[in-house]
């Protein structure tokens, strides 16, 4: 508990004192002078900080040492494709990431009954399927009865959707698709996808692996109907682990 010391206690009509001891005298009294008197001014403020304390520099923050960055989102509408390309409108897709992802906000296509698809790029220039090969696994519940498929296919892309897309922006499917080491030619680009969605009358969960048949540099992917054009929004992220 906090005391307050005085000296003496007027009384309210100023006829006598109450004595109290241990009170407060000379500098110890609470007075506009001796508030003055003990400010903290710059000078006693600089006499303060020592040259032991004084900092001098430039204060400098540690970079980041892992980091998830958005890189570039591509929207298509009614488009042959949505493509990410190394070095083009501003993707990047080498070494600067451990690893890269995908996120897939939306797509459907604007012909019913087509698969949604994504080549890589293994030459630095173009997209193509062939010498790729993927696994996938999905459970469905279509037309009122659930089911399982498990399928292993290739020369269709790194990914092959095992819905047929639906028409309509109420129908879509959205997925996430991690990439690992597309810059690394000693190894095969792992393509691994998290998808899910509907048809109107389908509703699925995915999962699958894809890759070049071979080890060597990846440089991005394409993303694109079956056959005939799609809408479709997609966003590429780096992740950097050290």
């Amino acid at each position: 508990m906090s005391t307050i010391k005085v000296d003496t206690i007027t009384t309210r009509t100023g006829s006598g004192n109450i004595t109290v001891s241990n009170a407060l005298s000379g500098n110890d009294i609470i007075s506009t002078a001796n508030i003055a008197a003990n400010a903290v001014t710059g000078a006693k403020l600089a006499s303060t900080i020592s040259t032991n304390h004084t900092f001098s520099g430039t204060l400098t923050v540690p970079a980041a040492t892992s980091a998830y960055q958005h890189i570039k989102t591509i929207e298509g509408s009614n488009a042959s494709s949505v493509d990410f390309l190394h070095g083009s409108n501003g993707v990047t897709f080498d070494n600067t990431f451990d690893m890269y992802e995908f996120i897939v906000h939306y797509a459907y296509n604007a012909s019913g009954g087509t698969s949604f698809h994504i080549d890589p790029s293994q030459n630095g220039s173009s997209f193509s399927a062939s010498n790729t090969e993927v696994m996938r696994f999905r459970c469905i519940y279509e037309s009122g009865s659930s089911g399982t498929t498990a399928l292993k296919e290739t020369n269709l892309g790194v990914w092959r959707s095992l819905l047929n897309l639906g028409t309509a922006a109420d129908d879509p499917i959205t997925a996430r698709i991690q990439v690992a080491h597309p810059y690394d030619s000693d190894k095969r680009t792992i393509f691994m996808t998290d998808a899910g969605g509907r048809d109107p009358s389908n509703y699925y969960r995915e999962i699958a692996s894809g890759n070049p048949t071979s080890a060597g540099r990846t440089y991005g992917a394409r993303f694109r109907a079956e056959s005939g054009n799609t809408y479709a929004k997609v966003s590429l992220y780096g992740i950097k682990t050290a």
